[in-house]
């Protein structure tokens, strides 16, 4: 049995055709969002958004960790969908609730901690550019047979998401939409 066997089943198997004495004008019977299926971390960051904004639903916090997830992964790995084509682990996730909700709260809490992250590494990478700067110029004004090989730039920053975060747009994510429940 291969992994995509083990993580996909439900997209393995063969649709079924909806069966005829099936009422399909009813809405569809609202699933809970399967929180327990995520990594310990952040199934234990999800349920902590949860109980601290005091929310019925975890799916709010759950996929807004999912986003942040994907966006700090960026294009550093990707899925071979089949052979010869691989997709990034990109998402698109749209949180469709009330005003009143804690849409907000529940987005910015997932994507605090990718932001803090990120502007650190910018800090860092800003120093040692300015680093690297003083050293290359020093560099340029030996004469050229004392200058030896020119200075290398510092690599970019590592581990911080290059894509632009923001709470009240669209979050980088592909995901299906997911209705929360947030009344009753």
């Amino acid at each position: 049995m291969t992994v995509k066997d083990e993580v996909f089943p439900a997209i393995l198997t063969e649709r079924q055709e909806p069966a005829d004495d099936v009422d399909n004008t009813a809405p569809p019977q609202y699933v809970p969002f399967p929180v327990d299926s995520l990594p310990p971390t952040l199934t234990n960051f999800v349920k902590d958004t949860q109980r601290c904004i005091n929310l019925k639903d975890p799916a709010m916090p759950a996929v807004s960790v999912l986003a942040v997830a994907a966006s700090a992964i960026g294009s550093s790995c990707r899925i071979e969908i089949k052979t010869g084509y691989t997709e990034p682990a990109a998402l698109f996730v749209v949180v469709v609730a009330v005003s009143g909700s804690a849409k907000t709260a529940s987005i910015q809490s997932a994507v605090k901690y990718l932001k803090a992250l990120q502007t650190e590494r910018s800090k860092q990478r800003k120093r040692a550019m300015h680093d690297w700067k003083q050293v290359h110029d020093a560099w340029k004004k030996l004469p050229k047979e004392d200058q030896g090989n020119e200075p290398r730039q510092p690599p970019p920053a590592r581990g911080a998401s290059r894509t632009h975060l923001r709470t009240e747009s669209a979050l980088p994510i592909r995901l299906a939409m997911h209705h929360f429940d947030t009344w009753g």
